[in-house]
Parts: C-alpha cells; sequence; structure tokens
C-alpha cells in the first residue's frame, strides 16, 4: 500500500504514464496492479486521450437492474449518505456499482451535482476498464480488496486529477454482489480515505447478513402454532447470537423472558419506569440466575401493590 506522503511516487506518476503512451513500456516503478491494467486497457483500445465515453443505460433497463439490486441499494443508501456527510464538500463522489460496473446510486456535492449531465457521472453508466481504462472499481472487482487509484495511475487523461478508493461487497456467502466507490479531486488520495470506503463496504455487509437473519426467522415463526412459539423465539436468539458473535457486533435486545436475559449477552439492564434497577456485566453478569431477576422484580411488585 502506498502512503499518500510518498511525493516523489505522485510526482513521478505522469512521467511514467506518458513513458508508457509514448513507448508501450512500463517502468518497474508502476505498481504491478496498475501496469497489468495498463495493459488490459490498451488491449481494449481505450482511447487514453479522449474524453471518457462508457455505455450508459437506458431508462427502462436502469429501473429493471436496480429492481434486482433493491435489497444492495437500501442497505447502501443511508450508509453512502453518511460518508457523504462526513466528507463534507470536498469534491467527492460517492457511487454503488453492481459486478458489471454499471452505477446504482450515487450521492456526491454539487461539483458533481452540476456534471451529472456527463454520462460519466449519470446512473447506469458502466465503470468498466473496458470502456474508461484503469479504475478503482474495475480494480476493486478482479483484487477482491479495498484498492486506490491515483491520479496519473488511472489510464485515461480525463481521470488525472482524481483519485478512485474502492473496496467490493460480499453476500454471506463471500460472492462479489457490488462494489462501493468515492471518486475525489484530490490526485493523491489519502489512505483514511480507503479505510472509510472499506469500512462502509464492511459494514453494508453485516446489515445484508443480519437482514438475512432476520428472513430466516421469518420462515421459521410464519405459520408455527401457539404451542410451539417458544421454539422459534429459541430459534430468534440463537440466529442472533450467532451473528453477533461471528460479526463482533454491538447488539441491544429487549426480551421479557428472564433465562434468555442470563444466558445471552455481556452485560445485563433491567428497567422500571425507565430506570435502571439492575446493572450487571462481566463476571459479575455471568454470575448471576434468574432467581436474581425474580428477587428483584418481587421487590418492585411489593412495592407497587400487586
Amino acid at each position: 500500500m502506498l502512503d499518500a506522503t510518498d511525493q516523489q511516487y505522485f510526482q513521478n506518476l505522469k512521467h511514467l504514464w506518458a513513458l508508457f503512451r509514448e513507448t508501450g513500456e512500463i517502468s518497474p516503478e508502476v505498481r504491478p496492479m496498475i501496469a497489468s491494467s495498463w495493459m488490459r486497457s490498451r488491449d481494449f483500445h481505450v482511447d487514453m486521450m479522449k474524453p471518457l465515453r462508457a455505455p450508459i443505460l437506458s431508462r427502462p433497463e436502469l429501473q429493471a437492474l436496480q429492481a434486482t439490486n433493491q435489497t444492495l441499494i437500501d442497505l447502501a443508501k443511508p450508509i453512502m449518505e453518511k460518508m457523504h456527510s462526513l466528507v463534507g464538500k470536498t469534491k467527492n463522489l460517492i457511487s454503488l456499482h453492481n459486478p458489471d460496473g454499471y452505477m446504482l446510486y450515487s450521492c456526491g456535492d454539487e461539483y458533481y451535482a452540476e456534471m451529472e449531465y456527463e454520462s460519466s457521472f449519470s446512473l447506469g453508466v458502466c465503470w468498466h476498464e473496458r470502456y474508461i481504462g484503469t479504475n478503482g472499481i474495475t480494480l476493486a472487482l478482479l483484487e477482491d480488496s479495498p484498492v486506490q487509484v491515483y491520479g496519473a495511475e488511472h489510464y485515461c487523461a480525463a481521470q488525472h486529477d482524481g483519485t478512485c478508493s474502492a473496496a467490493p461487497i460480499h453476500d454471506r456467502d463471500g460472492k462479489i454482489i457490488g462494489v462501493l466507490n468515492m471518486a475525489g479531486k484530490d490526485w493523491s488520495g489519502t489512505l483514511h480515505t480507503m479505510g472509510l470506503v472499506a469500512l462502509a463496504a464492511f459494514s453494508i455487509e453485516n446489515h445484508l447478513t443480519l437482514l438475512h437473519s432476520y428472513k430466516l426467522v421469518d420462515t421459521a415463526i410464519s405459520g408455527i402454532s401457539e404451542g410451539i412459539v417458544v421454539v422459534a423465539a429459541e430459534i430468534v436468539m440463537q440466529l442472533t447470537n450467532k451473528v453477533v458473535q461471528e460479526k463482533h457486533l454491538t447488539t441491544l435486545m429487549v426480551t421479557h423472558n428472564l433465562r434468555h436475559a442470563v444466558e445471552y449477552g455481556d452485560r445485563l439492564l433491567m428497567m422500571h419506569q425507565g430506570n435502571v434497577v439492575i446493572d450487571r456485566e462481566g463476571d459479575e453478569k455471568q454470575a448471576m440466575d434468574i432467581d436474581d431477576i425474580l428477587k428483584k422484580f418481587n421487590e418492585i411488585s411489593i412495592e407497587c401493590g400487586n
């Protein structure tokens, strides 16, 4: 991974790119991932000097593709909007793409809103290197890893004033179902930008996993008789606990089942009329049993005259 303070590399990028354009030779200074992409882009006959021209879906085609990916869009949208609020007015465009590179959703500042008429920044455009040369989205797909592409590492000169930070999004089986990208006009880029994108992609994956678990619970519960509702409750707790442990999530659960309150979680809080009457965590929580909760419950009941 490059250090954003490596000014010598950034200053040499345009020279290295020009050397390739003029002679076809690639300097060993160019990162192998970028060198391979440059050669593929050349084989695709992408014009290095012309404005970006990528295929764009018709409105019906875009709507159909968005409908197919609606769950991904719905989960990613609030996370992307939160990212946008964090980076502020920094000429960044945050975009969500399907595995073929088509843009499904985007949010950005006024700079990109003014440029939306250009096909390269419109929903439904395909940001695959086959059409626009070296870029973060294609490399994130090929490398199956977060990547950052700096300035003149892009194959096309039209992208030399920006940086792409992209990360793949996987389903629960590890299959890539999308790519999250942040394109910015800070040509040197920063490592924390890529970290933000990678973290956001991970957050989307966690939401997808939780949603899948909830759907399993729905399937298990639907159509059952009252006599086995307790079994369904056990399924809810077991699935939730499994996801929380595997994904290292912080989760708040509310229950009236005293056994569940004792058996699950690292901390237990008991509330009465908006006040905390029991707060146990760590070893104290593990040492609790149902009788401890019942004792407090009975004390409150007596106080309330029940």
